[in-house]
């Protein structure tokens, strides 16, 4: 037989074995109240109940209503005992994903990353199963079956997980439902999909993740072409995904101003990185008056918070383009 269950605003149909599971477990759920239930017979005759969840002071009757109709003394009855502040007794009757916990960027090389799905259940989810999925891939990277006490990795997280960490706190249907991934590289950068089922339910949730690659080599120079002109480089490689660069004029009272005009810049991708490389020929006309000029040449990964940046300095207004130091 089924039973409409209604409570807080929302309705469901559960059958009666389900129920019996649930209000037949002798522990708290859900912070409320150790439940029991007693089912009548009902012989052959089909009949689609309504339970309605009541609040009270120590037990509460809660009553069947039947699309057919039943006698008195055919009425099943649930009695909750109410362990906390008289509220309204609710009951969550399948898997939830509560918090997918996924990094937004990671460094290529990081020792390790942990992504995370946290999900409730109830004991009408039986044969609980998690599974995480890489990009749009239809075979799970990634299976656990607790019931079964049974684990499988493959695809792109192969060889790539700590098999032992276990999340804390956790229980048997909770302690492996994470994934611990040792020396993070590129090709696991993109979307992780965290899928929890049971006879009784399913829900998912999906974050990207992004891996990067900063900067190999990063430099700052300048090339004399004059007495009072000079060519300015700047120039990063080995960075993962395409980067952003920019060159900045740094006046006294460290007040920027971003230099747009006539620089040159060159991105390329070349064996799975990029390298950019940024020009710019200054001459003394060019500068603000000023004795001492900054020039900063800042690289940065958009969409994460990697960003390297360098300066070299000039001295003006001897008639002569003179640099005095380059810092990082």
């Amino acid at each position: 037989m089924d039973y409409n269950v209604n409570g807080n605003g929302k309705t469901m149909i559960y059958h009666a074995n389900l129920l019996k599971k649930y209000f037949w477990r002798k522990e708290n759920l859900i912070g409320a109240a150790i439940v029991q239930m007693d089912m009548a017979v009902f012989g052959n005759r089909p009949t689609e109940s309504i339970i309605t969840l009541l609040y009270g002071s120590s037990k509460t009757g809660i009553g069947c209503s039947g699309a057919t109709g039943l006698e008195n003394n055919s009425y099943p009855f649930l009695y909750a005992v109410i362990i906390e502040h008289f509220h309204f007794f609710s009951v969550t009757f399948s898997v939830k994903i509560e918090r997918l916990s996924v990094p937004r960027w990671v460094r290529n090389g990081t020792d390790h990353v942990i992504l995370d799905c946290e999900y409730s259940y109830t004991v009408s989810d039986v044969r609980l199963v998690v599974k995480w999925f890489f990009k749009d891939q239809l075979e799970p990277v990634y299976q656990w079956i607790p019931g079964l006490d049974k684990r499988h990795v493959s695809g792109i997280l192969y060889g790539r997980l700590n098999m032992e960490f276990t999340v804390e706190p956790s229980d048997r249907y909770s302690r492996y439902r994470a994934l611990y991934i040792l020396r993070p590289t590129l090709e696991i950068s993109g979307k992780y999909t965290c899928v929890v089922t049971s006879l009784a339910s399913q829900d998912l949730r999906h974050k990207e993740m992004l891996v990067y690659a900063p900067a190999k080599n990063f430099s700052i120079s300048q090339n004399k072409v004059a007495r009072t002109r000079s060519d300015i480089f700047c120039e990063a490689t080995g960075l993962y995904p395409r980067p952003e660069i920019s060159l900045s004029i740094i006046l006294p009272g460290l007040q920027k101003h971003t230099v747009l005009q006539e620089i040159k810049k060159q991105v390329k991708l070349t064996n799975g990185s990029y390298s950019v490389l940024l020009a710019r020929r200054f001459s003394e006309e060019d500068l603000p008056k000023a004795k001492m000029i900054l020039l900063e040449c800042e690289v940065y990964i958009p969409e994460t918070n990697y960003k390297v940046s360098k300066e070299i300095s000039f001295y003006t207004g001897t008639g002569v383009l003179l640099v005095c130091f380059i810092s990082e």
